[in-house]
């Protein structure tokens, strides 16, 4: 068996050095998409295509990875993650993840794209040549074709915190809508009528913000038009000066629902610097119920997501498919999976 693994290091460091689809991508001009399909043989590439790109591919020396995979029988226990950036709530799934894998005996690696498409591929290129048993990715919006390569590997995976309609993959979302309606419901019965949302606009997490949002307005009989939305990024800096440019228009509020946590505060910190009083001239309501939101000033209303159980049932079906791999006779099912979530009434609103 010290042999065999030997043997394995050796063919795999063998393996490494030599080109990758990402350098055969580059080299031909086509995307890395386009370059899978053809190396996998797939009909929606043209031939004159195929030929051309697996021509290069030998003058490159290209060898599949998947070589050195197929010298194993069984499995590495060994689990990938590969989360779109370092933001709090990817620590905190990150953390949650790693104890479910650590409480079943397997290890996890876990690589971040920065929320950048070429990081994300070249992540997943990585991820694909080390001996993995399954993946738990969490892609940057606007790009999915990266899970055709994933299922040219059939390597079990799940999808978290998207919801990819346009794939046969397992994909586990938090489900906001009870925690905006709670929120609104709150707001509303505290006599609220002028509530915006600022959000990043190019988030979807199983149910897209606007018409959560949306929604929640038109259950509590309130107005909502596409106005009602702002653009931000997850920050301090972006909640604080967008807040700040909304007053200074003299746009009327008096609810604001932001994101996330993180541009919540800075959303208080302007509103407090344009001489608005939080909560008594306008609320504030941040997402995610970070750690943050408890020990502000003041204490942040927030929507409450369970990363914890999230994170729990993405394991527990990954391994589910892991074992259940290679089942031809009994497909798995696709599975859609919600968590739900919750209004957390504090400080910064009435």
């Amino acid at each position: 068996m010290v042999y065999l693994h030997f043997f394995i290091f050796i063919i795999s460091y063998i393996v490494d050095k030599k080109s990758t689809i990402i350098d055969i991508a580059s080299k031909t001009g086509y995307s890395i998409a386009t370059v899978s399909r053809a190396l996998n043989n797939m009909p929606i590439v043209h031939d004159r295509t195929k030929k051309k790109i697996w021509n290069i591919a030998k003058k490159m020396n290209y060898v599949p990875n998947i070589a050195a995979k197929n010298l194993v029988k069984g499995k590495s226990r060994l689990i990938g993650l590969v989360l779109p950036d370092d933001s709090q709530i990817y620590i905190d799934i990150n953390f949650h993840i790693y104890q479910n894998t650590l409480k079943n005996n397997y290890r996890l690696i876990t690589y971040k794209s920065n929320n950048n498409h070429a990081t994300q591929s070249f992540n997943v290129e990585q991820m694909l040549q080390q001996q993995i048993d399954g993946l738990i990715f969490s892609p940057i919006p606007g790009d999915y074709e990266v899970i055709e390569r994933i299922h040219s590997f059939n390597l079990p995976m799940v999808i978290i915190n998207r919801f990819i309609k346009n794939y046969p993959v397992n994909n586990i979302v938090i489900d906001l809508r009870q925690g905006v309606s709670e929120a609104v419901d709150y707001l509303k019965a505290a006599g609220i009528q002028r509530m915006i949302q600022l959000v990043r606009q190019d988030i979807i997490r199983g149910f897209e913000r606007r018409n959560v949002f949306k929604f929640a307005l038109k259950a509590n009989g309130l107005d909502y038009s596409d106005e009602l939305t702002y653009e931000v990024d997850d920050s301090f800096k972006s909640g604080y000066q967008k807040i700040k440019e909304i007053i200074t228009s003299g746009t009327p509020v008096d609810a604001v629902f932001c994101s996330s946590d993180i541009s919540a505060l800075g959303v208080v910190r302007g509103l407090l610097d344009c001489g608005k009083r939080v909560p008594e001239d306008i609320s504030v309501v941040g997402c995610y119920n970070s750690e943050l939101s408890d020990y502000s000033n003041p204490r942040l209303s927030s929507i409450g997501a369970d990363f914890a159980e999230l994170s729990m049932r993405a394991v527990s079906r990954l391994l589910h498919l892991i074992q259940t791999s290679g089942t031809e006779q009994n497909p798995e099912p696709v599975q859609n999976i919600s968590v739900g979530t919750r209004f957390i009434p504090r400080e910064s609103s009435r």
